[in-house]
């Protein structure tokens, strides 16, 4: 017999599960906090985190470990790849400090097989433990007109004895600087939840009050021809802004009494076709008048990749393709190319704008000898 205060009709279905909003709120939270940490198992934040700065255009974030397509990348904590820096000043007798892009800095390899590291190895042996300090100031990207402004802003104040700027073709682009820099992104960009979504999709988060990216796309435009075609009539001023850039650099290491090295950094395109311009042959005499010391290991690499060159040309090999950007090229070395090349390959397959380790390790000695030769 059904109960007086009982509805047959009703109170016999289940009831919905009703939630509230402070609870849902809280498993909105719960879900994002477990994605966060998924992604993260998953190998996610896998690039190194920027901010925008009105200065130089963008620096890293401090106090990031990132693997970077295999790569374990530590930023310190003044926002370099780079050890750990001891506060105060060094008591090294040689300080070295290398200011440049992507190259310093290293993309593609461990810290640990940079040109910094070389120089530092090559410097210690010479010069005995304790006795000489590299530290590198790199960030992807950098043009001469942001280097200048980090060697005033950091650089110059930890006093180096020497100051090596490394250039490319196209250093004398212009800066411009990234639009995207509100405190939205700022709280997003160090979660891999953030960079998971920038990796399937192109819709980047932007602040409300943020300038509209228009007003900066004559500029944008002018950088990207500058790098296809740097040396063109038109983009010369850039180079003369670079070489005044360097004599006032110069000038204020010479007041301290140090020096200033201007490192050339070639492209595997200068290995394929030795005719085409070149920064190093560009700026050597300007820079031998202005009196200011270039190295160049252009020689080095030629002597070191020139004959693998040849090799595979006589092969039947298209060595563009090898050294492509594209990943299919990387299953087109078989065992037998990469035992040729071993000993021989300077720029990385599938990312030839970076050099190997035994690039670096070329770079790195070309600098020691011109540190060493005036002892």
């Amino acid at each position: 017999m059904p109960n007086p205060g009982m509805n047959p009709a009703t109170d016999s279905a289940p009831r919905k599960l009703r939630i509230g909003p402070r609870a849902g709120v809280l498993l909105t939270l719960l879900a994002l906090v477990l994605f966060e940490l998924g992604l993260r198992a998953a190998g996610y934040p896998d690039q190194v985190a920027t901010r925008t700065d009105p200065d130089v255009g963008w620096v890293l974030l401090p106090n990031q470990d990132v693997d970077f397509d295999g790569v374990p990348v530590r930023i310190n904590a003044r926002g370099f790849r780079d050890a750990d820096w001891p506060p105060g000043g060094s008591r090294a007798t040689k300080r070295v400090a290398i200011l440049g892009d992507s190259v310093p800095y290293g993309t593609g390899i461990g810290a640990e097989r940079r040109l910094t590291e070389a120089l530092a190895r090559h410097l210690t042996r010479e010069l005995g433990p304790g006795e000489a300090e590299v530290r590198n100031f790199a960030i992807p990207g950098y043009g001469f007109q942001q280097m200048r402004a980090l060697f005033d802003r950091t650089v110059r104040t930890w006093d180096p004895d020497v100051v090596v700027v490394a250039l490319n073709d196209a250093s004398h682009r212009p800066l411009v600087v990234p639009a995207r820099g509100g405190w939205v992104r700022r709280l997003l960009i160090r979660t891999a939840t953030y960079q998971w979504w920038l990796s399937v999709s192109n819709f980047e988060v932007r602040d409300p009050m943020e300038p509209d990216e228009d007003v900066q796309r004559v500029e944008r435009e002018r950088a990207e021809q500058i790098k296809h075609d740097p040396f063109a009539a038109e983009y010369l001023d850039g180079w003369e802004s670079v070489l005044a850039g360097l004599v006032q650099l110069q000038a204020i290491q010479a007041e301290r009494g140090g020096r200033l090295i201007v490192l050339a950094l070639p492209r595997i395109r200068h290995i394929a076709n030795p005719s085409l311009p070149y920064v190093g042959a560009h700026l050597a005499t300007r820079l031998q008048a202005a009196q200011l010391q270039l190295v160049d290991p252009l020689p080095r690499f030629r002597a070191t990749m020139g004959p693998l060159f040849e090799t595979l040309r006589k092969s039947g090999y298209e060595t563009r393709a090898l050294w492509s950007h594209e990943t299919s090229a990387a299953l087109e070395w078989t065992p037998e190319l990469k035992s040729l090349a071993e000993g021989a390959n300077l720029f990385q397959v599938g990312d030839p704008d970076h050099w190997t380790a035994l690039a670096h390790e070329l770079a790195g000695r070309a600098l020691a000898e011109a540190l060493l030769e005036d002892r």
